[in-house]
């Protein structure tokens, strides 16, 4: 649940395929976070809240998972205000650790411009290193990077 909606949000100019794609990327990565909410749901306020510090303390000691999901709590508001700016940050330290599903993340988020301003430079930059990261993920970014040049011929 957390993943569609932040993903849906990053990339919510991007057309049905792309989303599919990074959907197919990011799907086991908010497992912690799903957890918090889903406690929190449940009625279960107070274990929701042990699971959300344990994700910020994971975080802060340098986990790369941890870190995107504090990331995706500061996009949200979850627990705390929103702040994108603080989110991206996070999603920066994750990503500059090697963790794939947040270079994607950054990647689509320069491409589709939604909480940044738009930059394919920086979006190729995170794509790139998402390869190099899993290089599974070539066939999807190739896709999404062909999916951007079209994007900027459009725009010329």
């Amino acid at each position: 649940m957390v993943r569609m909606k932040m993903l849906v949000k990053v990339i919510s100019n991007m057309n049905l395929k792309v989303i599919l794609l990074s959907l197919v990327i990011t799907t086991s990565v908010f497992a912690d976070l799903d957890k918090a909410i889903g406690l929190a749901e449940q009625g279960k306020i107070k274990e929701g809240q042990l699971e959300l510090i344990k994700i910020v303390k994971a975080a802060d000691a340098g986990d790369a998972k941890a870190q995107l999901e504090f990331g995706i709590m500061w996009d949200e508001g979850y627990w705390i205000w929103q702040d994108t700016a603080l989110a991206i940050e996070w999603y920066e330290k994750s990503a500059n650790q090697g963790f794939a599903q947040a270079q994607m993340i950054l990647g689509s988020v320069y491409l589709g411009g939604v909480k940044v301003d738009k930059d394919l430079n920086k979006a190729n930059k995170w794509f790139d290193k998402a390869i190099e990261s899993d290089s599974g993920l070539a066939q999807i970014v190739d896709s999404l990077k062909a999916w951007a040049a079209e994007l900027e011929k459009q725009q010329q």
